[in-house]
């Protein structure tokens, strides 16, 4: 093998307090390249961070991608953000945007507006943002919660958000903006930042004996993303049915069996 002094962009990525501009196709494009640097100090759950250094002059960050148009498509990502000195401004030519503003409060865009979502946030606490896209219809829905206590029903706090550009039909683009900050330090920090799609199909019924000749219960198949959430269709899926019992048949109804051998997610 060879060995080149320094290593690659992505050994240096992995130690403390290393600049990711120009890492994995994250940039730097406004503020220091110095002020957004990976980091081990800080984190949710161990592992690295990225740390954003609150400045006069807001430092911004973005990863470009492929990341797909499928919808939903979700985005997942935990922070712990600062307190800034000032309001931010809705940003044109995006999808969706969401502040923690200075007063404590969180806001969502919709179009080019702010729109409280009834959540507040405290600097030094964890929270997770989950946005899920629809392409179709250009409206977004957002859910905010404490990251060390997760919602037991998912619900989201503001639904039917307008996309800020509603000509947008992919995502090309995720981003972070630090605060304006010229008085003290207000670092932000962001971690599992995750893109995801439907990923997988599940049975959710808990395991059943069969008996011959006699019918099962429900068996109940969900589409789901890597978390293990549901997922919503984003068209007629048609699900093959099958057996590995040569006389083995599916029905929809149990009582009035008539076999079937496909079944359908709309």
């Amino acid at each position: 093998g060879q060995h080149r002094a320094g290593g690659d962009a992505r050994q240096r990525a992995r130690q403390d307090d290393a600049a990711i501009d120009g890492v994995d196709s994250w940039k730097v494009d406004q503020g220091a390249t110095g002020s957004a640097v990976t980091q081990s100090t800080t984190t949710f759950a161990g592992g690295k961070a990225l740390k954003i250094a609150g400045a006069p002059t807001a430092v911004n960050v973005s990863r470009a991608g492929n990341y797909g148009s499928l919808s939903p498509c979700w985005i997942d990502f935990l922070i712990r953000p600062a307190t800034g000195a000032q309001a931010r401004g809705v940003p044109a030519g995006k999808i969706a945007s969401v502040s923690f503003d200075f007063t404590g409060k969180i806001y969502a865009s919709s179009g080019s507006s702010w729109v409280d979502t009834g959540k507040t946030f405290q600097e030094g606490e964890w929270y997770r943002v989950i946005l899920k896209l629809d392409f179709k219809t250009h409206l977004y829905d957002i859910y905010i919660e404490p990251a060390a206590f997760p919602k037991t029903v998912f619900i989201p706090d503001k639904k039917g958000l307008g996309f800020i550009d509603s000509t947008i039909n992919s995502l090309s683009q995720v981003g972070f903006e630090g605060v304006y900050n010229a008085t003290r330090s207000g670092d932000s920090f962001v971690d599992d930042l995750v893109v995801h799609f439907i990923d997988r199909l599940e049975i959710i019924t808990a395991p059943q004996t069969l008996i011959q000749n006699q019918a099962s219960g429900p068996m109940i198949v969900q589409l789901q993303n890597a978390n293990s959430e549901p997922q919503t269709a984003w068209r007629d899926m048609t699900i093959e049915l099958g057996s590995d019992s040569g006389n083995g048949e599916f029905s929809l109804d149990r009582t009035s069996w008539k076999s079937i051998s496909q079944v359908f997610i709309p």
